[in-house]
């Protein structure tokens, strides 16, 4: 997508997310999410606490709110930071992709956005460093019903984009929510038990000699 950029994908070392995101503090910013096609989108409903259920989520409904004020925004640096990236076929034997904002008709009604064919020239827009890090705390709030939590098998990437010189930092999702929005990684469930020795051992009965 990015034709002569540097990818710098981080390791999980503090002083690497300090350096990377301090340069690129005036740059765009922007969340990925896979998907093989777009009939998977709607799985991404049972994510969130509320949107299947009908449980009540506050977070949830400021989440939408914010997506709507981000499609309502003409200024620079405000643009919907959220997006699926998926296949679309083969093209000249490599496979085609294309990106679609993240919110459409799977959730709650939001319309739809056009598709974005991906190739090496292509841009994917983001926005200002800060409206990103309100956003993907906002939506990691929606998840989770506003516990600080993030797992780490979150199958995504945040992307930081320097339009000046064509940088790009590229993290996970739960490397960037803990090291810079200071959530907590998810618990690892407990290992199981070994099974303690039985102390009731009997010989086994037999002929006597």
């Amino acid at each position: 997508m990015y034709r002569d950029s540097f990818i710098a994908p981080l390791d999980g070392k503090h002083e690497l997310f300090g350096d990377a995101i301090g340069s690129l503090n005036r740059s765009e910013w922007f969340l990925i999410e896979f998907k093989r096609g777009t009939k998977d989108f709607s799985s991404e409903r049972k994510k969130f606490v509320g949107m299947i259920d009908g449980a009540e989520n506050p977070f949830l409904s400021e989440l939408l709110l914010e997506v709507e004020e981000f499609r309502r925004s003409e200024l620079p640096g405000t643009h919907e930071p959220h997006y699926f990236v998926y296949a679309t076929g083969i093209l000249e034997k490599s496979l085609a992709l294309s990106a679609r904002p993240y919110w459409g008709t799977w959730a709650s009604g939001i319309d739809d956005l056009s598709d974005v064919r991906l190739s090496q020239d292509t841009r994917l827009r983001g926005c200002r460093r800060d409206l990103f890090n309100a956003y993907l705390r906002s939506l990691l709030l929606a998840k989770t019903a506003g516990v600080e939590q993030v797992s780490g098998g979150m199958l995504g990437a945040v992307i930081g984009v320097s339009p000046r010189d064509n940088r790009i930092v590229c993290m996970s999702v739960s490397d960037y929510a803990t090291e810079v929005l200071k959530f907590l990684p998810e618990p690892s469930p407990p290992l199981p038990k070994a099974p303690s020795p039985s102390n009731n051992y009997s010989r086994p009965s037999g002929p006597s000699p």
